[in-house]
């Protein structure tokens, strides 16, 4: 078999599984084209479904004014504490560059030997 011939061989066989990966049907082969959460995999098919069930709850609940009200107040306290990280890091940030010019310092200023 020539190498075009080969080629063309592989192509086919590609387009085969591809369009078996869409389908959702097994060949016994390992799936090489579509990603898992791809919508047109069956894997990827069920997490859609499940992500609409778990959006349509959530919208349910929305409906229930204690459970709203509850969310809204879980999205304040997460928003104030990301505000908190965020001040907390950047503090840090400021005692890391602090203590790396003690040491850059240090090192400047360290007595050297001959070599």
């Amino acid at each position: 078999m020539s190498d075009a011939s080969d080629r063309r061989g592989t192509r086919q066989r590609d387009f085969e599984d591809l369009q078996h990966e869409i389908s959702g049907a097994d060949v016994g082969r390992m799936r090489r084209f579509l990603s898992p959460d791809d919508d047109r995999s069956a894997e990827g098919k069920r997490k859609k479904r499940e992500l609409e069930r778990i959006r349509q709850t959530l919208a349910d609940l929305m409906h229930d004014p204690e459970y709203a009200r509850l969310y809204v107040l879980l999205g304040n306290d997460l928003r104030q504490a990301e505000t908190q990280a965020d001040v907390a890091l950047a503090a840090l940030r400021v005692d890391i560059d602090q203590m790396d010019h003690k040491i850059a310092d240090m090192e400047a200023n360290a007595a050297r030997g001959p070599d």
